[in-house]
């Protein structure tokens, strides 16, 4: 009786020890797909100080879009390529405008029914 309760703990071990191994090896396997797309995914590393002065200049370029053309004048004495910034936020808003337009300009008519349209 004790031969065969030992014998049961041994089969139950042995199928433990074998289900663990599976799963770790599952695990790993997870682990190094998810670190290589990780890897695939990750952005390019930015200097911190870098992100920074990239935002504030960033933040200034939208100031001085709203400030007008005088501004523009003034940063483009300072700094000329500010000034692109400024156009370049400046030509987004006015497709953005443009494109809010055209949806405008949709909507009434795909409002009426469709014998109506003919």
């Amino acid at each position: 009786m004790v031969r065969t309760h030992r014998e049961a703990l041994w089969e139950a071990r042995k199928e433990t020890v074998a289900f663990r191994a599976d799963h770790l090896r599952l695990l790993d396997r997870e682990r190094r797909t998810l670190a290589v797309h990780r890897q695939a995914l990750q952005r390019p590393r930015v200097h911190a100080t870098h992100r920074v002065e990239h935002r504030a200049v960033l933040e200034g370029a939208k100031r001085l879009a709203r400030e007008g053309l005088d501004a523009h004048r003034r940063a483009l004495a300072e700094n000329a390529w500010l000034l692109k910034l400024v156009e370049l936020y400046e030509r987004m808003q006015q497709l953005r405008a443009q494109r809010e337009r055209r949806k405008a300009a949709r909507r009434p008519a795909l409002a009426r029914p469709a014998a109506a349209r003919t």
